[in-house]
């Protein structure tokens, strides 16, 4: 190998910034990946690592507000006003709020549901008064169509939610982005106008790292033609 080309990249791993990015089951990682490898002009400018983390109901909260010194970005759909306050947050697109079923259920086969197919049914959410873009539909739904059921769970999802739903039989309030976090469940949009927003959480304080890749990320996205490509919910 000739020496230019070994010291041409030798310096080139110098000046690639590193970024880390937490990944969960409920808020994976390769979301920012595959946007950022679509609208970046030089995807290669930035590493990113990914660092795993747990959805935890008892430990979310320390995740966020730790974000800066082990994880720089935490990508995914983060409506919680107590994760808000500990952190910045810049959205990216978002989600319709879906229903998700037992995969044995009668409303199984339907391609998508009606306020009506509900009625009669244990709908699990989260808690109201944390999470603003549930409570608009929460509030709709216990004015308009008291025949539902809905159930609180804890303020924040983790995998003995779902775990919850598949047990008991009960309908869950989730999103398309997590249909494949429990195979015995299957997500169906609902007919209604909720969505939630996603984006990219990340410290009060970032790293000069972390702050220059936002920069970067924004101005990309600003260029690009077609952003969204890559999320089409």
């Amino acid at each position: 190998m000739h020496l230019p080309k070994v010291k041409a990249r030798a310096i080139q791993q110098q000046t690639v910034k590193t970024i880390r990015l937490g990944s969960s089951l409920l808020n994976p990682g390769n979301l920012l990946i595959d946007l950022w490898n679509q609208v970046s002009p030089d995807p290669s400018e930035y590493r990113i690592k990914m660092v795993p983390y747990s959805n935890d109901r008892q430990k979310i909260l320390s995740v966020v507000s730790s974000l800066g010194e082990e994880i720089d970005f935490m990508v995914g759909v983060f409506g919680s006003r107590q994760m808000l306050s500990l952190s910045n947050f810049f959205e990216l697109g978002s989600f319709p709020i879906s229903v998700a079923v037992p995969r044995n259920h009668l409303l199984a086969s339907k391609k998508i549901l009606e306020i009506s197919d509900l009625y009669g049914e244990r709908l699990l959410s989260v808690k109201e008064g944390d999470a603003f873009y549930i409570d608009p539909l929460r509030e709709m739904l216990k004015t308009c169509h008291p025949q539902i059921q809905v159930e609180d769970t804890d303020y924040f999802y983790d995998l003995e939610t779902f775990n919850t739903c598949e047990v008991t039989g009960s309908l869950l309030l989730t999103l398309a982005c997590w249909e494949r976090v429990h195979p015995s469940l299957i997500t169906i949009p609902v007919n209604w106008n909720y969505k939630v927003s996603y984006g990219l959480l990340y410290a009060k304080d970032p790293t000069p790292e972390a702050a220059a890749f936002l920069k970067a990320l924004k101005k990309a996205l600003a260029l690009s033609k077609n952003p969204d490509s890559v999320f089409s919910h």
